[in-house]
């Protein structure tokens, strides 16, 4: 929590310091989706053209997780007892140039990106262990951790909403398509892998997001 709140705090006092009257050159927004889990997206818009209908929107983004490890679990149970992660994405956004008097306007977008995740479960696993000096493999409690990276492009549309004093917020939504790339074992819990919002998921998915910040 008291990293949310510096990250939140940090954020305001970037975009009050940089504000200016001029033409905006410059967007610094968040996504305030991703705190839901445990995670911090910044965005970076930066102008491509004179007009402003077309941008470079730089993402990186930050995820943790922690929880406390459970001593009793099943033989079929898996817990998430820590999970980091890191990506960046590359947009380009192109705005349609209409509604100008209402301070509205609607962008189609197309997204690259990259995603480092390294979950942990603390599940049962095979263990290697000594015993009287002698190698064995038992079934036993322990952490398990996979390093996945994924590689994704998605497409967008949607619309922009301009309010005095800088402040703006966009809603888009469009889809995409994610490959993870993994070291996959029997056993492996099947939310790792089954969902398209799992962290290990290869496939097409679908998106819809919203931003807020200033514009300078």
């Amino acid at each position: 929590m008291k990293n949310k709140t510096f990250l939140l705090l940090l954020f305001l006092s970037i975009t009050l310091w940089s504000r200016a009257d001029s033409i905006p050159s410059l967007k610094i927004s968040l996504v305030p989706q991703y705190l839901a889990v445990n995670g911090f997206r910044m965005d970076f818009d930066i102008k491509a053209d004179n007009k402003g209908l077309e941008w470079l929107v730089l993402s990186p983004r930050l995820y943790l997780v922690e929880k406390e490890q459970q001593e009793n679990i099943g033989f079929q149970d898996y817990i998430l007892t820590e999970m980091k992660g890191a990506g960046l994405d590359l947009s380009y956004r192109k705005f349609l140039g209409i509604n100008k008097q209402e301070n509205l306007d609607y962008f189609i977008g197309f997204t690259l990106g990259y995603t480092y995740y390294r979950p942990v479960y603390y599940r049962y696993v095979w263990t290697d262990i000594l015993v009287n000096e002698m190698p064995m493999t038992t079934y036993m409690p322990g952490n398990d951790a996979r390093d996945i990276y994924q590689p994704r492009a998605e497409f967008i549309m949607g619309f922009e909403y301009q309010a005095k004093n800088g402040l703006f917020f966009d809603i888009y939504g469009g889809g995409g398509i994610k490959q993870s790339f993994f070291d996959k074992q029997k056993g492996d819990p099947w939310r790792l892998y089954s969902y398209y919002w799992s962290y290990g998921y290869s496939g097409t998915y679908l998106a819809l997001a919203f931003r807020m910040g200033f514009s300078f």
